[in-house]
């Protein structure tokens, strides 16, 4: 009762320390390093200001403290750090309000959150921490390193395969990529609503099963990528992201794909994959090596293998077939016109995914020498090139036109 008159009656509180050494401490505290985050304050709210029995307070602010230390993936997640903390609370605060929680008011929008949660539910902060806060932060942490692709991926069939390819994609994506971000609220979402299922491989208590699952990704798939060669408006980025929360809260898997692309937006989308420089820009080459790596799982998994990666390549591992400055008798010979050189060397179809990191020598290399480092190349995009005899503006236009097709296979577009 003392802390609600003090909440709503005082709009100053003044601390006069006893002593000049107690008042240089509480100065020197609030150094570089030593302020509160807003993650901080909404900490108190959670674990004091809404809870009334003091053990469930201090029972509380302990579980809250040892899943914000340092990340130990090694013992089930039972830390995972305050940065994910923050970013699970900002999500899932964002998606329940179905608005954008502002930087300079985030603890208002989180306490609004808390309180509509409350509310709604008839409990208390402890309650809140241990079913909202808890599993969407281990949730996050796993999403972010990777670890719920390992789960989806070894606990039963093709399905679950499928599944952590969508995830490995959208994790590049969103990891990597800045205007892709708000899609993480979706996937959270997801993965709250599925866990069971992911981990069992059947239907989960939310009723949300692994084929609806993956019906929804596949329609975040299509946003994640349209938003990250768009490259819309954060507003627009948002309100795109609510229209498929709206879906998953409606069990409407089917309406995911309208609201994730209309098919005016599905055609932009297609002629952006033909004609965006990729290759021009480090986000560009991002976006290609998580793309080529989607297109590549597909065929490592239909013949069998495992995924190459957890979405964890690099721009640096993308190839120019065509050299970026293209030198010396051969290049000329393939590629005799300078305007052909200028719109199709940052093209889609003249960059590969490799293995490695490629050094200048490599990528300033003629075809034929690169046809040797291809064929020993397990994505089957790359390998393939090894059979072409020339790499010329017909080689690349099949290899753009084979892209292009496997883009359709898998996204209807």
């Amino acid at each position: 009762e003392l802390l609600d008159y003090l909440v709503e009656n005082v709009y100053m509180l003044v601390c006069v320390p006893e002593t000049s050494r107690i008042a240089r401490n509480i100065v020197m505290s609030q150094g570089k390093g030593m302020d509160n985050e807003p993650i901080d304050d909404f900490k108190g709210l959670v674990c004091f200001r809404y809870i009334q029995d003091e053990k469930d307070m201090y029972k509380t602010f302990d579980k809250w403290d040892n899943l914000a230390a340092t990340p130990d993936t090694d013992n089930g997640y039972e830390s995972v750090g305050r940065e994910t903390i923050a970013s699970a609370c900002v999500l899932r605060a964002t998606s329940t309000l179905r608005s954008k929680v502002p930087k300079n008011a985030m603890v208002p929008a989180l306490e609004q959150w808390l309180r509509q949660h409350l509310i709604q539910n008839k409990c208390e902060g402890n309650t809140f921490f241990d079913t909202e806060i808890l599993p969407a932060s281990v949730a996050l942490a796993k999403y972010r390193d990777g670890t719920i692709l390992a789960e989806s991926r070894g606990e039963f069939d093709d399905l679950g395969k499928t599944i952590a390819m969508r995830l490995t994609f959208l994790r590049g994506l969103t990891k990597g990529v800045g205007s892709t971000k708000e899609v993480e609220m979706v996937i959270l979402q997801l993965l709250l609503r599925a866990e069971g299922g992911i981990k069992r491989g059947k239907k989960a208590a939310t009723d949300i099963t692994l084929k609806h699952l993956d019906q929804y990704l596949h329609g975040v798939e299509l946003a994640a990528l349209y938003m990250a060669l768009i490259k819309p408006s954060t507003a627009q980025r948002q309100q795109r992201c609510f229209h498929m929360l709206d879906a998953i809260q409606n069990n409407d898997p089917d309406a995911m794909i309208h609201v994730s692309l209309s098919q005016e937006e599905k055609t932009l989308l297609k002629k952006m994959l033909v004609c965006f420089p990729f290759g021009e820009t480090s986000v560009g080459k991002k976006i290609a090596a998580f793309l080529l790596e989607r297109l590549n799982a597909h065929f490592l998994t239909q013949d069998g293998h495992e995924q190459t990666t957890d979405g964890d390549v690099v721009q640096q591992q993308i190839e120019h077939v065509l050299p970026k400055t293209p030198t010396g008798k051969y290049w000329n010979k393939q590629w005799p016109d300078q305007a052909d050189k200028d719109t199709w060397t940052h093209r889609l179809g003249n960059l590969v995914l490799m293995s490695r990191r490629v050094t200048a020598k490599q990528g300033s290399q003629t075809f034929p020498k690169k046809k040797e480092r291809y064929e020993n190349e397990v994505r089957p995009l790359t390998r393939n090139l090894s059979k072409i005899d020339v790499w010329n503006k017909k080689a690349m236009l099949e290899q753009q036109g084979e892209i292009m097709g496997l883009v359709h296979y898998l996204w209807g577009f």
